[in-house]
């Protein structure tokens, strides 16, 4: 609700929420928190279904993934809102500073979150070495095929290049994306390891060689896991406009996943520099979209009047 620089030709301010910048700004951030919210739901189930069981270290490395990719969401999300809403978002009656003073701590709280993401990427090498050992032959088949997929899209010219609207906006594409920077990760990082454990290099040596490695592994596989539970939500839904409204915060998450991550999928080929462009006018055309709506979707999340103190949205 908030007003700003009113002009000439105008009765009342313009609404911050109508630049085009601050729906830049905001609305990514609105469909990560929808999306986290499914998430961590599934976070919740596994939590409760795992106390008969002996080994809890899937839902252990899960929730440390999680943990790091959502604390750091609110505090990036409580900034951007605070810088949103200029000078008076800085004001104490505002409550955004309260917010920021009380979250702040949890992007370290229960362990910091670069060092939960590498037990995520440990516990993904290691379900990955369990596999072979499983797996016999038949592993190493699914590793091979895996491997020739991924070379397979590098080679594709089509899929590089491919900028229609409706192929980027597909749920096909998107899943493939994300999949396809957490296989390759893991498998340029298992290289890695494999060469400088082969070097006989000290194992703590090999350690800080790869770490940084490892938390951008983790990173790719929580984005990969939370989009996959939010389209396991929107499937399991009946046709109807709150169906379609949840689509539409998907896609952003997801498309602002990517085009975030444009750099690396730049250096790896799988999007070439016209289907980075086209990624950013796509999502332009649904935070257009997705403007009037921005009252309903905020107002889904229930908070109670009582909890909405600040003078700054009356």
């Amino acid at each position: 609700k908030r007003r700003q620089f009113k002009t000439l030709s105008e009765e009342q301010e313009t609404l911050l929420l109508d630049y085009p910048t601050h729906q830049e700004r905001l609305f990514p951030l609105l469909a990560k928190s929808y999306a986290l919210t499914f998430a961590l739901e599934t976070l919740r189930h596994k939590f409760v279904e795992s106390a008969a069981l002996d080994d809890k270290r899937e839902v252990e490395a899960l929730a440390a993934g999680l943990k790091s990719y959502a604390s750091w969401h609110a505090i990036d999300t409580i900034q951007e809102c605070r810088e949103a809403c200029g000078g008076k978002g800085y004001l104490a009656e505002n409550e955004l500073p309260d917010l920021k003073a009380d979250t702040d701590i949890f992007a370290t709280f229960e362990g910091d979150n670069h060092v939960l993401l590498q037990l995520l990427a440990k516990s993904i090498l290691t379900d990955f070495k369990q596999e072979f050992s499983d797996g016999g032959f038949m592993a190493v088949a699914r590793h091979i095929l895996h491997r020739v997929k991924t070379e397979w899209v590098d080679a594709n010219p089509f899929s590089t290049r491919n900028t229609d609207s409706e192929h980027l906006l597909s749920a096909d594409f998107q899943r493939e994306a994300l999949q396809y920077r957490a296989k390759k990760l893991l498998f340029t990082l298992s290289d890695r390891l494999r060469s400088f454990l082969g070097k006989k290099l000290n194992p703590n040596e090999v350690f800080l060689r790869t770490q940084t490695h490892m938390v951008t592994l983790a990173m790719a596989h929580v984005e990969w896991f939370i989009n996959e539970e939010f389209l396991k939500y929107i499937e399991s839904q009946p046709n109807s406009s709150e169906k379609t409204a949840l689509q539409t915060m998907q896609q952003v998450f997801v498309l602002d996943a990517i085009y975030r991550d444009r750099g690396w999928y730049l250096e790896n080929d799988y999007l070439s520099g016209e289907k980075s462009k086209a990624i950013r006018k796509v999502l332009a055309k649904l935070y257009r979209q997705l403007r009037p709506q921005a009252h309903a979707y905020v107002e889904a999340f229930g908070i109670p009047a009582v909890l909405r103190n600040a003078e700054i949205v009356g």
